[in-house]
């Protein structure tokens, strides 16, 4: 046995490591997402959590029609592309995404919006009137800084718009009206972190009548992304790499620190970083907020 190194004098430097610092997702867990559940929200309080939202009566929900419409995704050759979490969001309903082509959009409608809709159904064809043809008119990408994204949407038939927001849950709350959010939103929230799940908050309203389509792409999404109504909340799985524990252990007996860098909530992070073997059970672990220094002032 041996080891093969392209770069032999990696081998020394390794050697002199005494801390190594991992990106939770993708690196400690697992590439993907998986659905675990939603809970949604309504009159202020928040339903038991379901595991499935493609049933006949969730299609044509608000929160359904939030997963569906928000989010970044394109297709590429026929097939659906872009960020993993958005990619496992948008296939839980079901839905069906149709981008104009580029004879429609150069021929006949520049304007031609990206359509999400729900497949065909026989209680759908019987009631044609009632469709849930959602056309996308302006999207507000995910920001980091922001912690959240945003979409500006038309139902078929309808003229007036609305907004769908999905993002962190405690930024999603703090954009809602108040009365909107369930009283136990903290407790629920914190139920689901402290078990490893990844929550995402999702919220809507409905916009001004007068608003046309040219201003709704001049507006600043601080226009859109307020006084929203708290639709509830996206639970979201990410397993442990079979090899992590194992791993983590050997650095361990080499005396070698472990640190865990992520932008996740932090409770969530606690928990991967028990199950896989980074800091025990019975640690105190000791939460921090850091702010940046002022005027020089740490």
């Amino acid at each position: 046995a041996g080891v093969f190194c392209i770069s032999p004098q990696r081998i020394n430097m390794c050697g002199q490591l005494n801390l190594v610092c991992f990106d939770k997702t993708g690196t400690l867990t697992e590439d993907g997402l998986d659905l675990w559940g939603v809970q949604r929200a309504e009159d202020s309080r928040f339903c038991p959590p379901e595991s499935e939202v493609v049933e006949e009566r969730m299609v044509s929900t608000t929160f359904v029609a939030c997963m569906a419409a928000c989010h970044s995704l394109t297709k590429i050759e026929g097939e659906l592309s872009g960020d993993p979490l958005d990619l496992k969001m948008f296939a839980a309903t079901g839905w069906i995404l149709e981008e104009p082509t580029e004879d429609e959009t150069t021929l006949h409608n520049p304007l031609m919006p990206t359509v999400v809709r729900p497949p065909k159904s026989p209680k759908a064809e019987a009631n044609q009137n009632q469709s849930c043809e959602i056309g996308i008119v302006r999207q507000f990408p995910f920001s980091s800084a922001l912690q959240r994204m945003s979409v500006v949407v038309r139902r078929l038939g309808e003229k007036q718009m609305e907004a769908f927001l999905k993002g962190a849950p405690e930024v999603v709350a703090s954009l809602c009206k108040p009365l909107t959010v369930p009283q136990n939103f903290s407790d629920c929230l914190e139920s689901y972190t402290r078990q490893g799940f990844r929550v995402i908050a999702l919220a809507h309203r409905q916009l001004e009548s007068k608003l046309s389509w040219h201003k709704v792409q001049n507006l600043s999404r601080d226009l859109i992304e307020t006084n929203m109504n708290f639709l509830g909340l996206i639970i979201m799985q990410n397993k442990i790499k079979a090899e992590t524990a194992g791993a983590l252990r050997e650095l361990q007996r080499a005396n070698i620190r472990l640190l865990m860098v992520t932008g996740d909530n932090m409770l969530t992070a606690i928990s991967v970083a028990q199950d896989c073997g980074m800091i025990h059970a019975d640690e105190r672990v000791i939460i921090a907020d850091a702010v940046p220094p002022k005027d020089s002032n740490p």
